[in-house]
């Protein structure tokens, strides 16, 4: 073969476990061209620095940043909100390598991270990644640890206590003397490990290091080395009876900051008729695995759109993408009704911790316009399933459209489309046993139902107090015509907002570019991800194939937000912008709605200093009088910061 560039090969598109990747190695010297197996070439970029070292440091200027170098480690990041005076940054924030040395010279101590490198450290969760540093017997207390790890005392088999770096305790000030639950993911050890601390436990030390006391025996030493990587979870502990998953979702997700991107593929799910076409999937998570798997799916088989196949089925996976039915089961779970105008459909799969099991709901039809019920039938290991048990009977067609449920504080909701009503209504039933008991539905107040617009299919989850639902909307009048998914959440159970656009459309030639349907969403805290499964039709009228995809719902992709006035918003972390088209020149600002990680930039124009009711200025630019100039103002937890910053 004539010599030519890498960059003229054809683009591979799959690595299979065989192949070889070309690398050309000992740049700045002299140049080889080797290979590397995928595994090895994975294994290198999981070990990298973008992939493993946090965010250590933020400061307000680069002047801060060089003046702070004692408080640095060799090959962590810094993140810089102006980083102006950086001849290679054109303006605005940078990210910057710490190096060796230590000359208080830019070019000589950092090293200014690429446009890609910052897309992977501000994608990934390395704030919150530490290594060990020491595991050492509480006999002699721990004193201190460095900037990017973790240190852990111990007594005999058990971990005693944690310390924390100087970094990190900072950021967790607003959890100091509080219960909460300390979790963390061992990757090394591939170990998911969890344990309480009491509000009582919290000491500090030498000033800057928290220790968290711990008396449980979760924490083992034997499944903890020097050097793991470690992702930490703390939050608030909660008295719900609920799964813990609640405690990881921001309060009062706003409806119209949610999206998402349409899967790019869809999954395999097995189905017992062969095709692996399945809809209506119903998703729960255990962080935990509940009988060997920690994601378990209801969905129905819906081959060429056969509703005679549309019964329950159930799955189970460790990851939410490979899907598998559990050894010994056999699906469906509940056989088609006898008669062909009669079917299931609308699966929801709900988990009562009390119990410690599973209830799978479904809904049974009898056209033409005949009757609608609900049954619901329960497992204990997602293998045996009891014989099914009709809760709702005797309702028109479509008046218990998608019925949806969710458990929490020993009750039972089911939330409702009555697709007889005009409009279309949402209707409310709760019970304190799954198979009996349920009160009459009732009409839900609906705000910000989109004009033209019938509700279609829904399904529904319950996290930090919020019900989230993922609601199917479609054509006004035709039953399923221009369906696409649209957020909306209720706090009360009664009134009911939807975003004012929808979240996910037809895929446009991808496998669901036909017709968007029933779609299901779970917050994974491992992933600090909320996960949404989602049925869809691929094709056109005459291409019948049903699948499922995956994606990531994103909760906080709000629109930049400009406002004008002195009272400033802090309640979100995409920040809050006011007086852009128009300086600001009050000298007094006041803060509301104060949220860990919530900020506010003001453009200023100014007479004299102004300052920020009950916050604390921290190092930036000086103050410069009638001259436009930026107010930061930031939450961190604890306390109000702000600073200036020249434009």
């Amino acid at each position: 073969m004539a010599n030519i560039k890498i960059t003229q090969l054809p683009t591979a598109t799959t690595i299979g476990d065989n192949d070889l990747i070309p690398v050309v190695t000992g740049i700045g010297g002299t140049p080889v061209t080797e290979h590397i197996t995928k595994y090895d070439f994975a294994a290198t970029l999981g070990s990298s620095p973008i992939s493993t070292n946090p965010v250590e440091n933020t400061y307000s200027d680069i002047a801060s940043m060089l003046a702070d170098q004692s408080n640095q480690t060799t090959n962590y990041f810094n993140y810089v909100v102006d980083a102006s005076s950086d001849p290679n940054v054109l303006s605005g924030e940078a990210y910057y390598e710490k190096l060796t040395a230590s000359t208080t010279t830019l070019s000589t101590d950092y090293r200014l991270l690429s446009d890609t490198e910052v897309t992977v450290v501000k994608d990934s969760n390395s704030y919150r990644v530490f290594r060990i540093e020491a595991i050492q017997d509480e006999g002699t207390p721990l004193t201190s640890v460095s900037g990017g790890k973790v240190s852990f005392e111990y007594s005999g088999a058990n971990v005693t206590a944690i310390l924390f770096n100087k970094r990190y305790t900072d950021a967790i000030a607003e959890f100091y003397g509080k219960d909460v639950s300390i979790r963390f993911h061992n990757r090394a050890a591939n170990k998911y490990e969890t344990e309480a601390v009491a509000s009582t436990a919290w000491t500090t030390v030498n000033t800057d290091y928290y220790r968290a006391e711990v008396t449980g025996t979760n924490i083992q030493i034997a499944d903890l080395s020097v050097n793991n990587r470690c992702e930490f979870f703390i939050v608030e502990a909660s008295t719900s009876s609920t799964s813990s998953n609640t405690d990881y979702i921001p309060q009062g997700v706003d409806v119209n900051c949610v999206t998402a991107r349409n899967a790019l593929t869809f999954l395999t799910t097995p189905t017992s008729d062969g095709s692996d076409e399945a809809i209506h999937p119903s998703v729960v998570y255990f962080e935990t695995a509940w009988n060997s798997y920690h994601y378990w799916m209801a969905m129905t088989p819906y081959p060429n759109s056969d509703d005679q196949e549309e019964n329950p089925e159930i799955l189970a996976s460790n990851d939410g993408q490979t899907w598998v039915v559990p050894a010994g089961l056999t699906n469906p779970i509940q056989a088609t009704p006898v008669g062909s105008t009669k079917h299931y459909s609308d699966t929801c799969l709900v988990y009562n911790p009390d119990l410690d099991k599973l209830f799978c709901f479904y809904r049974y039809s009898e056209t033409p316009a005949v009757e609608d019920r609900v049954y619901v039938q329960s497992s204990s290991d997602g293998v045996t399933w009891s014989s099914q048990t009709a809760i709702f009977t005797g309702y028109a067609f479509a008046e218990l459209l998608s019925p949806s449920f969710y458990y929490e504080n020993g009750t039972y909701t089911m939330i409702v489309i009555d697709y007889t009503a005009t409009p279309n209504e949402l209707n409310i039933a709760t019970s304190t046993v799954a198979e009996s008991g349920w009160s009459t539905p009732s009409a839900m107040t609906l705000t910000n139902l989109p004009s033209g617009r019938d509700l279609w299919q829904l399904q529904i989850s319950r996290f930090f107090n919020e019900t989230h639902i993922f609601a199917v909307m479609c054509d006004l009048n035709t039953a399923g015509t221009n369906t696409t998914l649209h957020f909306a959440k209720t706090i009360d159970n009664d009134n009911v907002t939807f975003a004012d656009t929808s979240f996910i459309g037809d895929g446009s030639g991808n496998w669901d570019d036909y017709l968007i349907y029933t779609g299901s969403g779970v917050y994974n805290p491992t992933k600090a991800a909320y996960e949404f499964w989602y049925s869809a039709r691929e094709g056109s009228a005459t291409t019948t194939a049903w699948q499922t995809g995956y994606t990531i719902l994103k909760l906080n992709d709000c629109p930049l937000v400009e406002d004008t006035g002195t009272n400033i918003d802090l309640s979100s972390s995409n920040g809050t912008y006011y007086n852009m088209s128009s300086a600001n020149t009050a000298t007094t600002y006041t803060t509301f709605a104060e949220r860990t990680g919530g900020w506010a930039v003001v453009r200023i124009n100014a007479a004299s200093e102004p300052t920020v009711t009950g916050a604390t200025k921290i190092a930036g630019s000086t103050f410069a009088s009638s001259t436009d100039m930026h107010l930061f103002i930031q939450y961190f937890g604890t306390t109000v910061q702000y600073f200036f910053a020249e434009l």
